[in-house]
């Protein structure tokens, strides 16, 4: 493009940002950071939220959060992208804070969201959270697809909650392998897991069915 004289724009840059965070190419990316600035460029929130994807998927966090902080505008990928940032790198605080903070900030969070504030809460033992994620899901009338369900249940496994876990489970029309393996160690997990996994199997018998 260069050679030619044609100087890339905003539906460039992000296509570009997309293959440098696929492969973490993060010295590329702070390269086209700068290009991005001086082109004028750096307005553009889907050119914002690309170079915060660079960034939280090379892990670092440093560079991710000043791009936020300048952002005049954020929306629900601009605060996914950051969440999922943090947890990725392990700092589950830092995600579950960003994630109250989406709440101050009055965006309303997705799926994707919702996944990666879950997946925190159970790493971190956050169940009054995790328990707040679940009741939004319900007044929102979303479906326990086998993504957010399987998330749950992980959720409530870790934090000791297994009960609340297998509502969940027998809720899901669909489930795959990772749904039943979350269970299975969220039983393993749990005081009475004994006695809870023999009634699973008994139970998951009679249902077997449902993971053809």
């Amino acid at each position: 493009m260069h050679s030619n004289s044609i100087l890339p724009n905003n539906f460039t840059f992000p296509f570009l940002l997309k293959s440098l965070a696929d492969f973490k190419g993060l010295s590329e990316g702070q390269c086209i950071h700068t290009h991005v600035v001086k082109l004028g460029q750096f307005d553009d929130i889907y050119v914002q939220n690309s170079l915060l994807n660079v960034y939280a998927s090379c892990g670092d966090m440093g560079l991710c959060m000043r791009v936020f902080d300048e952002m005049p505008h954020r929306d629900v990928v601009s605060w996914t992208v950051l969440i999922t940032g943090y947890r990725s790198a392990e700092r589950y605080d830092d995600a579950l804070i960003a994630f109250e903070q989406m709440q101050y900030a009055g965006v309303v969070p997705n799926h994707v969201t919702m996944v990666n504030a879950l997946s925190a809460c159970a790493d971190f033992g956050a169940l009054e959270m995790g328990v707040w994620i679940h009741e939004f899901i319900r007044r929102s009338g979303w479906e326990f697809d086998v993504i957010l369900g399987t998330s749950l249940i992980d959720m409530y496994g870790k934090c000791g909650r297994i009960e609340e876990g297998l509502v969940v489970f027998r809720s899901m029309k669909e489930k795959n392998v990772f749904t039943w393996n979350s269970l299975i160690k969220g039983l393993a997990l749990a005081r009475s897991g004994r006695r809870q996994f023999g009634g699973f199997i008994e139970w998951s018998k009679r249902g077997s069915r449902q993971m053809k």
